[in-house]
């Protein structure tokens, strides 16, 4: 868990290091783009190369060219740049409790007393005193 958490900074300090970088070329006038573009580039390649070489000695996936997941995986995400992680299939719908169902019922009848027609909320109202208001009105109904 330790060595984990340390690989975490680790990589949490790569990634600001690598933005500050680059921020830091584009302050420095005279600076021959194309050859500090490239020095950026290799550090970045490198940097990434260590994180997946971590990544497997920690026993992770590297995902940085994608794949599918079909089991619970411990995986290294984002190491090359934005990623996306979605689900292919839907998970089942959660359980909704008579509370839960009545609660936004009441809900809805207050927010049409509570706000204006453009959905702005009227004097005194927000939206902590809708919920409020409609657990108040679930608890009585379901007496």
């Amino acid at each position: 868990m330790v060595v984990q958490q340390l690989w975490q900074t680790l990589l949490d300090i790569q990634s600001s290091s690598q933005r500050i970088r680059r921020q830091l070329v584009r302050l420095v006038p005279g600076l021959n783009t194309s050859v500090v573009n490239n020095i950026l580039d290799e550090t970045d390649r490198l940097e990434r190369e260590f994180a997946n070489q971590m990544a497997r000695a920690l026993g992770y996936t590297p995902m940085a060219m994608g794949g599918i997941v079909t089991q619970p995986t411990l995986a290294l995400i984002g190491e090359a740049g934005p990623e996306m992680v979605i689900p292919l299939t839907p998970k089942k719908k959660r359980k909704v409790s008579k509370y839960q169902r009545e609660w936004g019922r009441q809900l809805k009848v207050i927010k049409k007393t509570s706000r204006l027609k453009n959905g702005s909320y009227r004097s005194g109202w927000d939206r902590a005193k809708e919920f409020s208001k409609a657990h108040k009105m679930t608890k009585k109904a379901m007496k």
